[in-house]
């Protein structure tokens, strides 16, 4: 039997993100990275709008600020969501 396992809220932050910035996974867990350095204002809108989308949650500007690392995001949307 073939049971789909559900991603939890950091495999799917990391998902969004690797997507939207178009680069791999890997670069996002290595703690390093930080998205006020990786994503102009543009691509930092389609990112939160992405985010929404996966989570189904409105994200506030006053919120999104907040957020510079992807333990951030991971950290909002897990205090959220679980």
């Amino acid at each position: 039997m073939n049971v789909m396992m559900a991603e939890t809220v950091e495999q799917r932050v990391i998902r969004v993100i690797a997507a939207e910035l178009k680069i791999g996974a890997e670069e996002l867990v290595t703690g390093r990275f930080t998205l006020t350095s990786a994503a102009d204002s543009l691509t930092k809108r389609d990112l939160i709008f992405a985010l929404e989308i996966e989570f189904n949650q409105d994200l506030q500007e006053e919120e999104a600020v907040k957020l510079l690392t992807v333990s951030d995001v991971i950290n909002y949307y897990t205090a959220r969501v679980e």
